[in-house]
C-alpha cells in the first residue's frame, strides 16, 4: 500500500498546526516546518520486496541468517504459511534480539525478520493469528479488509544497520528497505537542485554502490523522488501544497527522473507504473503520483 499526497494525506495535526506527526510502519516522526516523508509498505504492488527477484533476496537472507530454524523459516516464507511463521518467529525474534550486531549474521537476520513478519492478516481471524502475534510483540490493527501491521521491530534498528554495514550485501539491502518501508529526514532544504535531504542520501548511496544488486531498485526510488518534485511543481495550490515552492529546480528534477528511468530501462523492463510515469515526464505532464513529498506548515 502506498499513501499518496494529497488524496490520502498521511499527515495529521495534533494540537497546534505547527507540529505534525507522521506514522510510517514502525517510524514515528514529529517535527515542524517541512517534513520529508516516504510512506509505503515493503509488500507494495509496483516495487514489492517479496515479488519475483526481490522475493529470492528475502529468502536468501533467511537462508544466510544463521537462525537455528533457518531452513524451516525459508520453507514457511516460500509457502506463506502464516501459522508456521507465527510459530517460528518467537525463537527467531529472541535470537535476533540477543544478537543486536554481535555477529556477522546480524544484517541477514534483520532482513529476514523484517520480511518474514506478515504486513497483513486475514479477517475473519479464524486461526487466532492476531493473538499469537500479539504474544510475541507483533501488533495488528483491524481494518475494513483484514488486519494491518502497526510496526515492524526491525524498523527501530534499520538506520543503525545501514550505517554499520554499508559495504555488505545485507546492509545495502537494508538501505533499500529503509527507503521503501518509510523514512523521514527532518526539514527539506530550500536550495535549487536539492529539495530533499533524502535525495542527497540516496545519490550518495548510488555513487558508492553503483554495482550493488539493489542499485536499480534504489535508482527507481530516486526517480520517484524527482518525479514527485516535478509533479508538486505543477499541482494546483491547495492547503498543504504551494507549487511555487517546488518550481525552482523542477525542470532539472524532471530531466533527472527521465535519465534514471531510462538508465534502469536499459538493463531491465520497467514496471507498468514506471512506464506510465516516464511517458508523462517526457510530455512535461504530471503523472499524478506523490510517493515522496514535503509538507509545508502555513500557520
Amino acid at each position: 500500500m502506498r499513501i499518496f499526497f494529497p488524496s490520502s494525506p498521511a499527515v495529521s495535526g495534533r494540537g497546534s498546526m505547527k507540529t505534525r506527526t507522521v506514522r510510517s510502519f514502525g517510524f514515528m516522526i514529529t517535527g515542524s516546518a517541512l517534513l520529508v516523508c516516504s510512506l509505503m509498505n515493503s509488500y507494495g504492488s509496483d516495487n514489492a520486496l517479496l515479488n519475483n527477484k526481490e522475493r529470492s533476496v528475502a529468502l536468501e537472507a533467511c537462508n544466510d541468517s544463521g537462525f537455528t530454524e533457518s531452513a524451516a523459516i525459508v520453507q514457511a516464507m516460500r509457502t506463506n504459511n502464516l501459522q508456521e511463521i507465527a510459530n517460528l518467529l518467537k525463537t527467531a525474534l529472541e535470537e535476533w534480539r540477543g544478537d543486536q550486531g554481535g555477529s556477522p549474521d546480524y544484517p541477514a537476520k534483520s532482513v529476514c525478520i523484517h520480511e518474514l513478519i506478515p504486513p497483513t492478516l486475514p479477517e475473519p481471524d479464524e486461526n487466532n493469528l492476531v493473538p499469537q502475534f500479539h504474544a510475541i510483540g507483533i501488533e495488528y490493527i483491524q481494518m475494513p479488509h483484514g488486519y494491518s501491521l502497526t510496526g515492524n521491530p526491525v524498523d527501530e534498528n534499520i538506520e543503525e544497520l545501514t550505517e554499520q554495514y554499508p559495504d555488505t550485501r545485507w546492509g545495502q539491502v537494508a538501505f533499500w528497505m529503509r527507503i521503501k518501508s518509510g523514512w523521514a529526514l527532518g526539514a527539506c532544504g530550500g536550495s535549487e537542485g536539492h529539495k530533499s535531504p533524502l535525495i542527497g542520501q540516496v545519490e550518495a548511496f548510488l555513487s558508492r554502490n553503483s554495482h550493488s544488486e539493489v542499485a536499480p531498485d534504489v535508482s527507481l526510488e530516486l526517480a520517484r523522488m524527482y518525479t514527485t518534485w516535478w509533479n508538486l511543481s505543477r499541482h494546483p495550490a491547495v492547503r498543504d501544497i504551494n507549487p511555487k515552492f517546488y518550481k525552482p529546480g523542477a525542470e532539472k528534477a524532471r530531466q533527472k527522473a527521465i535519465q534514471l528511468y531510462e538508465s534502469v530501462q536499459s538493463h531491465a523492463a520497467l514496471p507498468k507504473e514506471s512506464l506510465r510515469t516516464l511517458a508523462a515526464l517526457k510530455t512535461k505532464s504530471s503523472s499524478g503520483t506523490y510517493d515522496y513529498y514535503c509538507v509545508e506548515d502555513k500557520e
